[in-house]
């Protein structure tokens, strides 16, 4: 009885074991990955900013002052265009004036990440604003077991990454995270013809001035899934030209409560299916283990003394 009962414990520690195996090589790199069908919107917004309007209608430029605006982005998976390793997701941004909708600005983005290791996949038609880019680095997520480390996260408005430094360890609604912070500082992304007046220089009509771009961007990342659940952009554009400048944007967007209170839902949900299947393994294989140990024991624990050896014939044994 003791070797039936441990051949059958031995049989499902040695399949616990398989299992656990398994789970690691094969399953977890293949359930622990991005969705394809990803639809989230953000909203940010900043209080007491400053930009240049253009007047749709009369073309009037002027410098609002004050501002209350609002950054609204949405991420979109192309399911169609993504595949079993690649994500492809389609972006848009819309800045706005809270007072009126009217826009300050817009762009759009299309990339395409491992959906691992969130890293940029040069493919599947990527652009930047409507210009083919090959994109580098990360862009809408971190990768699943966000290091304290420093990464490349690609700017849209520059079109190249810079890096995204590990800043500490805190803590939002009691959900861990960590906080990266990135500095771009006063890159030139374009070139444009502006009327003079907005460099210091109003005796002159028209004048070929550099677009510069400075930005602060932190993000709170969820670790365990690296998703972003909470984000802020110091940014300022200005207009330079024969050393005056003149502003273009200033203002500071943070994402709002309503949209980090989502974003921390979301990590929360998906943090507990990423766990159960990283740690799948580990309680599979000690299990297997134990139960294996204990059956083998069984198994040599039920043997008689000397039933290993074969009776002896006839003709040598003792009368």
């Amino acid at each position: 009885m003791k070797r039936a009962a441990g051949a059958v414990l031995a049989a499902i520690g040695a399949f616990l074991l398989t299992a656990a195996v398994l789970v690691w090589v094969y399953a977890r790199p293949q359930l622990v990955r991005a969705p394809l069908n990803q639809d989230t919107t953000t909203v940010a917004e900043a209080d007491g900013a400053t930009y240049l309007k253009v007047n749709p209608d009369t073309k009037k430029i002027t410098i609002e002052h004050g501002a209350k605006l609002r950054a609204t982005r949405v991420v979109h998976g192309d399911v169609k265009a993504s595949s079993n390793d690649t994500v492809v997701y389609d972006v848009f941004l819309r800045l706005e004036n809270e007072a009126d909708n009217s826009l300050v600005k817009a762009y759009t983005d299309r990339v395409a990440d491992d959906r691992r290791t969130a890293l940029a996949v040069n493919c599947c038609g990527e652009k930047a604003d409507d210009d083919p880019v090959a994109h580098h680095g990360l862009s809408y997520k971190f990768p699943f077991g966000t290091e304290k480390r420093t990464y490349q996260l690609f700017d849209v408005q520059a079109k190249r990454p810079f890096p995204m430094q590990y800043k500490e360890t805190t803590t939002l609604d009691g959900v861990e995270v960590y906080r990266f912070e990135q500095r771009i500082s006063d890159e030139v992304i374009d070139h444009q013809d502006a009327p003079g007046e907005l460099v210091g220089q109003p005796s002159v009509p028209t004048v070929n001035a550099e677009l510069r771009y400075s930005n602060v961007r932190t993000v709170w990342v969820e670790p365990v899934t690296g998703s972003i659940v909470k984000g802020e952009e110091v940014q300022k554009q200005e207009l330079a030209a024969n050393g005056s400048r003149g502003t273009v944007l200033d203002a500071d967007l943070v994402f709002t409560d309503k949209t980090v209170a989502e974003r921390l839902s979301d990590a929360r949900r998906d943090k507990v299916s990423a766990s159960v299947i990283s740690i799948m393994p580990a309680p599979l294989a000690a299990l297997g283990l134990v139960l294996l140990l204990a059956g083998l024991v069984l198994i040599f624990a039920g043997r008689k003394p000397g039933a290993h050896r074969a009776a002896e014939p006839a003709e040598y044994q003792h009368t």
